[in-house]
């Protein structure tokens, strides 16, 4: 995680919730890569950049099943609506998690 992301954490700011999404989703990507049987299926896209090098919007994992792909988002019930009106957002499965939590303390 870097520094920016925890201390919207620590300090609670406004992108607090989107700093904790993202610390899920790279944890889950971390978890999937030391699993052979995981990776075998499951590829994290990261931070997919397109032309010029920006940043463009991609599902944060792609399941591999046989001939098929399958387009996979981690997000939030509160989030859910925003994903599905996405592009491909009805092509992609949800995986949802609570969010941030309100007991989220640092010392």
């Amino acid at each position: 995680m870097s520094q920016g992301s925890y201390r919207h954490l620590e300090r609670g700011t406004a992108l607090a919730a989107a700093s904790f999404g993202k610390a899920v989703e790279r944890l889950v990507a971390l978890y999937v890569a030391a699993d052979e049987s995981l990776s075998a299926v499951l590829m994290h896209t990261g931070q997919t950049r397109g032309p010029g090098g920006k940043f463009v919007q991609s599902p944060d994992f792609i399941g591999k099943e046989a001939y098929n792909l399958r387009l996979i988002d981690i997000t939030t019930p509160a989030e859910l609506d925003k994903h599905l009106a996405r592009p491909r957002g009805e092509a992609t499965d949800h995986v949802l998690y609570p969010g941030l939590p309100a007991e989220l303390e640092f010392d």
